[in-house]
């Protein structure tokens, strides 16, 4: 059997056949490329097979991953490049770092990035982040491999709701911590449109890429107490000056489970407009009429939720996609422990900071209902990180469906937004809490928004 990659001519026909390339002949032509001195970057936002931890709820629509369904070749007139000279793995090669969107038993998920319409790759949207500049963390215009491999390991991560982690390997001559994998060069960046442009002149300067410091070598430190994932309240924020909705390009898509849109007509979320289509048009969320069941991308984002809650949610959604657009420029290292099952009532889940020593750190929770819930300083936490890993256990209660944990970190103490994470704590408030990020968020900022799921 041989890994094969398919190029955008291929068929099941002679002529069609030539169309694609062996996974074995990637090897040939790298080592091409470092015998005139290369360094090489390569990256398959592909998928091997297998499947995946977190079953696909049964009513969701159906997700789409990266491959393609088996054919059968009658005539193969594809020629091989490759010999017996050739590197037999990417172990035999010098300069050569590679990213993979999964391993070799895992399927490679389509995910939703915000701000684009449809699904796409996590891994090659990280990658095309990364080489912007996102993966900078030393602000010294030079990325080195471990710099591009945990940034777009985070991003991935996050983005894909922990479905997906991605592989890298680097050439055994190589040293990671060190080796550069490009320099950033000053960018052109566009301040005004064209319209705008013509009444007000000239518009556009170049600046480099921003970073962030470096932070400190890891240890453990062990939260003292254990947060449940519940909210007690689910009062709304108290009426005033009404803040400006979130800027967003398209309309949350919201159907019901049996194709009927006359259940939305009286929802009238806060933030977003909410657009209603069927179940088979690629919606946002998917509502059940019977089990009050809100669906999302394969995952029960929210139990028992009538059609008068169903704003929050929508508002939620919103919110959750713009801070999955924010936590991808600038990103925290943060995992969730065990795994990306999905965790049941009375389990403890583990929230695990890295690089984080002598940074403040705020940590909060968006639940499925749109719920905020301040996880960390809680009390006597200590509000600047006293070691450069924290590690935070969480007892899983309800209510249950989507949880998104959100990690804020500063090398100041980020006292207007702790504040309003304060005021904000057990009231559906996931707008507010975006605008308060956008508002209060310092320069040196890094963020992490994972989502896990519970149940019952």
């Amino acid at each position: 059997m041989e890994n094969v990659f398919l190029l955008p001519g291929f068929e099941t026909t002679p002529t069609g056949s030539i169309e694609r390339v062996l996974g074995s002949e990637f090897n040939h032509f790298i080592r091409q490329f470092e015998l005139r001195g290369a360094k090489v970057i390569f990256v398959a936002d592909t998928c091997h097979g297998g499947g995946m931890v977190r079953d696909i709820d049964p009513r969701a629509a159906e997700m789409s991953f990266r491959q393609v369904p088996r054919y059968t070749l009658l005539v193969d007139e594809l020629k091989p490049v490759s010999d017996s000279n050739d590197p037999k793995s990417e172990l035999d090669l010098d300069h050569t770092a590679f990213l993979a969107a999964v391993d070799r038993y895992t399927k490679a998920p389509e995910v939703r990035i915000p701000g684009i319409d449809g699904l796409r790759g996590a891994l090659s949207y990280a990658v095309a982040r990364a080489v912007e500049g996102s993966a900078d963390i030393n602000h010294d215009g030079k990325v080195t491999l471990k710099e591009l491999f945990s940034n777009v390991r985070q991003v991935v991560y996050q983005l894909s709701d922990q479905r997906q982690n991605i592989v890298t390997i680097s050439s055994p001559p190589q040293t990671p911590d060190t080796d550069i994998a490009f320099e950033l060069t000053r960018g052109v960046v566009l301040i005004q449109g064209p319209a705008a442009r013509a009444a007000s002149g000239p518009a556009v300067s170049g600046a480099p890429v921003e970073g962030q410091a470096p932070a400190p070598p890891a240890v453990t430190a062990k939260a003292p107490n254990i947060p449940t994932l519940a909210a007690a309240a689910t009062k709304e924020l108290p009426t005033g000056d009404a803040p400006a909705p979130l800027r967003l390009a398209a309309p949350i898509r919201l159907a019901a489970l049996d194709g009927k849109t006359n259940y939305f007509a009286s929802v009238v979320p806060k933030d977003v407009p909410v657009q209603a289509v069927q179940p088979t048009d690629n919606p946002d969320l998917i509502w059940d009429p019977v089990s009050h069941d809100v669906i999302a991308w394969g995952d029960v984002v929210a139990y028992g939720i009538d059609v008068a809650s169903l704003p929050t949610v929508v508002d939620r959604t919103a919110a959750i996609r713009e801070l999955k657009r924010i936590a991808t420029r600038s990103p925290q290292i943060m995992r969730i422990w065990p795994d990306d099952r999905q965790q049941r009532a009375g389990q403890t889940v583990e929230v695990d900071l890295s690089d984080v020593g002598s940074r403040a750190v705020l940590l909060f929770n968006v639940s499925g209902d749109g719920t905020i819930q301040l996880l960390y300083p809680v009390g006597s936490d200590a509000a600047l990180a006293r070691s450069a890993s924290l590690r935070l256990p969480l007892r899983v209660g309800e209510p249950f469906g989507a949880e998104q944990i959100v990690a804020v970190t500063s090398q100041q103490r980020m006292v207007d937004l702790e504040t309003v994470l304060m005021q904000l704590n057990r009231r559906r408030a996931s707008g507010q809490v975006i605008k308060s990020l956008e508002r209060y968020l310092p320069a040196d900022a890094r963020i992490a928004s994972i989502g896990f799921f519970s149940a019952p």
